[in-house]
């Protein structure tokens, strides 16, 4: 990949582009960056919103650092992660303290760009602290930087086109312009709960399409 480099769907992504190389079509449509533009990652933006409002931050963090140490931990401790990460960029797929850990490194000048302070966008509510997180952590870091780079590397190893119609600039500008409820429906409470619906827009859209058909 040119870089040190991590993304869940690598060997997917090479699995099907050497397929695709026997005998290439002129253009592959990918799927890449529908969740990021449509809305995912509601949850544990959700649950982290609150844990912010009751200020329990500090014992999410003690946890974290007890649950390091215990292997039968590990599920809790990864929820708990994901959860105290919710706005945090990933360079090169990894997180702050994997990639130091990578690199072996003791400084602290390698860290993962934080959006502005959690606690200073919950405050101005959780339609912001959602949108935040959704343009510069799904949209800008985890499609654009991340898994496009991914995909558009291992294309080019493979000598296949592919091209991403959902990260269409127009297509990102018009749900820019949408309230957050077409993203993720449902209250804050029903999204920290696991009641929401993610990518609505996209998925009531489809079944109207399925519908006609």
């Amino acid at each position: 990949m040119g870089d040190p480099f991590f993304e869940n769907g690598m060997l997917l992504n090479n699995k099907v582009c050497n397929e695709m190389s026997i005998s290439p079509p002129q253009v592959i449509l990918g799927g890449d960056g529908n969740d990021q533009l449509f809305g995912t990652s509601g949850r544990e933006l959700a649950l982290s919103y609150f844990f912010n409002k009751l200020k329990l931050k500090s014992f999410q963090k003690c946890f974290k650092y007890i649950a390091n140490r215990f292997p039968s931990l590990f599920r809790l401790s990864f929820h708990n992660e994901n959860i105290l990460q919710a706005m945090d960029s990933r360079f090169f797929g990894f997180s702050d303290y994997e990639l130091k850990k990578l690199i072996h490194s003791r400084h602290s000048d390698i860290s993962v760009q934080k959006i502005n302070s959690v606690k200073s966008i919950a405050d101005q509510g959780f339609d912001k602290m959602y949108y935040s997180r959704n343009y510069n952590a799904d949209i800008l870091n985890s499609a654009a930087q991340v898994i496009l780079f991914k995909a558009s590397q291992i294309a080019g190893m493979k000598k296949v086109n592919v091209v991403f119609p959902y990260l269409d600039v127009d297509i990102f500008k018009f749900l820019q312009t949408l309230p957050r409820e077409y993203k993720f429906k449902g209250s804050i409470k029903e999204i920290a709960m696991g009641k929401g619906k993610s990518k609505y827009l996209f998925k009531e859209y489809m079944k109207t399409l399925f519908l006609l058909r």
